[in-house]
């Protein structure tokens, strides 16, 4: 016993003495640190002088401090920020990194700058769950003179002159600009405190008027200083202006130039709903066929028709850098055809979105040529249209094409094209094992009970994992035939919501759970199971992932 208690002694020393080099090794140190999140930097600060010592190096590394959270880090609190900034980094802090922190509230962020005297740089995008306000950004710039460099997600009730102001001040570097509520229904000036009568702090100052651009007695130069604005600012990646708050500026002109500028830095472009874009479109496409840089463009219910659609395609068949067109919610119709060209000699984009568009079957004999030609679109959302069990099959040839199989489009939409029925079904299945097809929906496409054992037939052997049949009467028979083949398949995510699905239909699923169909998520909403005890379905709802809720099984009292 003596000699194994000396033992454990000896083995003990050897650890201390092991950890005490350690900790006399400030590279081995500081690279084992640099792996831990600031919660647990402060952790190991409270442990030891030598840990506090390496803390306090690595967190303000030439005076930066930089908070991020994500990949298994936990949340970047108000509490963390202010206890860095007043308690144990008071003074020291010349960048502060905030990007991305979502929990941190804009309150917290305006506190940490006045106890940050030396602060120069500040990056606080995607933070307290909203842009910031103009007038958050005053508050801030004179809770921290010392500030040279904001970068910054903004919003702005209508184009004001102090957003004129914002976005034109070298200083200041907005990513995201937000512009909601209309011009002529924002607050005047009269409704807003008036502008400061004290001189402007020499950096960063911007005015709190609120005056709105572009009203009645605007100066006839006045939409001008916008578009002049937006190609005077580098910094701006992201651009959301929705409504009418563009129309008394002459926003969408504004914008087209400030795309057609080399100064301009946009990727993202959202522009739904504005009065003025069926007119416009043509002035927009040219700005896009003369820009390099933009990768979204989102324009959601605008009434753009055919012709508004033809011009997107002219631009868009060059275009080098667009990777999503979203386009919901539009009357294009026959125009679609020329959006489906393009796609033959666009090498960029990767997502197409044109769901409730009046798109019919021409327009998959046009996407057809694009996906037999090389067509780089993964995404493909023809969502709410009119295409029958034709234009599927059209649509599946130039997937599966014997000679030229596209192996790029990873995602179909065909969800709410009522008129696919089982032969539009059947004929995507058969494409299903000669493409890289993952995502399928083909909820309430009037598939019925009948194609599905060929349909899923069709599933061994190919890619899909993420399959949507809801909304089309399948019952307890298609069920069964799904049932029978899902252990074969790949499918980890299958979607049968509203399908009037019973007792029976449910008992085959969960033999199919038990045979070992590789499933990660079932839904089974607004069918018809019981879920009493002891039924197939409450052993279906004890099962992770299984989604039974507002069954409507009629019931006797």
């Amino acid at each position: 016993m003596q000699h194994e208690a000396g033992t454990v002694d000896s083995m003990e020393a050897e650890y201390v003495s092991a950890a005490d080099n350690v900790l006399t090794q400030p590279d081995l140190l500081g690279a084992i640190l640099s792996w831990l999140s600031p919660a647990e930097l402060l952790d190991c600060a409270r442990t030891c002088c030598a840990f506090r010592l390496e803390v306090d190096a690595l967190l303000t590394q030439d005076g930066v401090l930089e908070l991020k959270e994500g990949d298994g880090v936990e949340e970047v609190t108000d509490g963390l920020l202010l206890f860095l900034a007043k308690q144990r980094l008071p003074g020291t802090i010349r960048k502060m990194d905030v990007a991305g922190c979502s929990a941190l509230s804009k309150t917290a962020i305006w506190r940490a700058a006045r106890f940050s005297p030396c602060l120069k740089e500040l990056i606080a995008t995607k933070v307290g769950g909203a842009s910031w306000t103009l007038l958050e950004v005053q508050r801030l710039i004179e809770a921290c003179p010392s500030l040279r460099y904001l970068h910054i997600d903004c919003k702005s009730k209508g184009v004001s002159q102090d957003l004129i102001d914002m976005l034109q001040h070298p200083a200041l570097a907005v990513e995201k600009l937000t512009l909601h509520r209309s011009a002529t229904n924002a607050a005047t000036a009269a409704d807003t405190p008036p502008a400061p009568t004290t001189p402007p702090t020499p950096s960063l100052a911007v005015g709190t008027g609120g005056e709105v651009i572009g009203g009645e007695g605007a100066s006839p130069s006045a939409p001008d200083v916008f578009g002049s604005s937006l190609r005077r600012c580098p910094s701006l990646k992201e651009l959301d202006a929705g409504g009418d708050v563009l129309e008394a500026v002459d926003g969408v002109f504004q914008i087209s130039r400030a795309l057609a500028s080399a100064d301009s830095n946009l990727q993202r472009l959202i522009m739904p709903s504005v009065p003025s874009m069926r007119r416009d479109v043509g002035v927009l496409a040219e700005g896009l066929a003369s820009n390099s840089k933009l990768e979204s463009l989102e324009l959601g219910c605008n009434f753009i028709g055919a012709t508004g659609a033809e011009q997107l395609a002219s631009a868009l068949a060059g275009h080098p850098t667009l990777r999503s067109l979203e386009l919901p919610h539009n009357p294009l119709l026959g125009g679609a055809v020329a959006l489906g060209d393009a796609l033959v000699h666009n090498r960029s984009l990767t997502n197409l979105s044109v769901p409730f568009t009046g798109l019919g079957d021409e327009a998959c004999d046009a996407l057809a040529r694009a996906l037999c030609g090389g067509s780089t679109v993964r995404i493909l959302d023809l969502s709410g249209n009119r295409l029958t069990g034709a234009g599927a099959a059209v649509l599946a040839s130039g997937l599966a094409h014997p000679d030229k199989p596209n192996r790029a489009l990873t995602s179909l939409n065909l969800t709410a094209n009522h008129k696919i029925g089982a032969e539009g079904a059947l004929a995507i299945g058969a494409a299903l094992r000669g493409c890289a097809l993952r995502v399928l929906s083909l909820a309430g496409c009037g598939i019925g009970h009948a194609p599905c054992g060929r349909l899923v037939a069709s599933l061994r052997g190919s890619a899909v994992e993420t399959l949507d049949l809801s909304s089309n009467e399948i019952k307890d028979e298609g069920t069964w035939e799904l049932a029978w083949g899902l252990p074969g398949c790949a499918v980890r995510d299958l979607r049968l919501a509203v399908n009037e699905i019973e007792d029976d239909g449910a008992t085959e699923l969960l033999s199919a759970l038990q045979a070992g169909a590789p499933l990660d998520s079932l839904d089974l909403r607004g069918n018809r199971i019981l879920t009493d005890p002891g039924t197939s379905g409450a052993l279906l709802a004890a099962r992770p992932g299984v989604n039974l809720r507002w069954q409507n099984h009629p019931r006797a009292d």
